[in-house]
């Protein structure tokens, strides 16, 4: 996988900053599907990642907040239990060490 890079253009009036990675590294892996490849292809030598990455991250986001979920409600007595004797724990070190 080659190491991102950024990539400022700047204007008289304004600049942008933004992320790629570089295409023919990426092209040397064999094992891209072929539209994949001519994806990459049509970005020339730079491809950019910032939307893919944000993509990703938004859909890595719900995933996560999905299976939040989903442990809590298989879970939420071992929780629950866990969660009073920690309680538990917690005033009994209080009472060693705050005395």
């Amino acid at each position: 996988m080659p190491v991102a890079q950024s990539q400022q253009v700047f204007g008289s009036e304004s600049f942008s900053i933004t992320f790629i990675l570089p295409g023919e590294p990426l092209l040397r892996w064999d094992r891209w599907a072929s539209d994949t490849r001519e994806w990459i292809t049509g970005f020339g030598g730079a491809v950019p990642i910032v939307d893919v990455v944000d993509s990703y991250a938004r859909t890595a986001g719900a995933v996560d907040e999905w299976l939040y979920g989903r442990i809590g409600t298989k879970y939420a007595d071992e929780i629950a239990d866990f969660l009073r004797e920690r309680e538990a724990l917690d005033r009994d070190v209080s009472g060693v060490f705050d005395a």
